[in-house]
């Protein structure tokens, strides 16, 4: 989930992709285009993940395994996740 924040720079075309964050639940198929910069970025980091996994060994996966295992909060994420299950 990406948030970002509108300067008065931003030209209107870019702002008019974007969905409002309101109290509420949040329809992702409501999404139908994103700002340029946005799309940008998130692309930009798939490729440095993609290109990162690769390097990864099996001491550096176990030690993620090991992190996620000790951190037992529930984050935006988890219950994102559980919401989409």
């Amino acid at each position: 989930m990406y948030f970002h924040i509108f300067s008065e720079g931003w030209p209107s075309s870019e702002i008019s992709k974007s969905v409002e964050l309101v109290t509420g639940d949040l329809n992702i198929d409501q999404i139908k285009t994103i700002p340029e910069i946005l799309k940008n970025w998130i692309i930009y980091q798939h490729k440095k993940f993609i290109e990162t996994q690769s390097q990864m060994n099996e001491k550096n996966l176990e030690q993620i395994r090991r992190d996620v295992e000790k951190n037992k909060k529930i984050t935006g994420s988890d219950k994102s996740t559980n919401r989409s299950k």
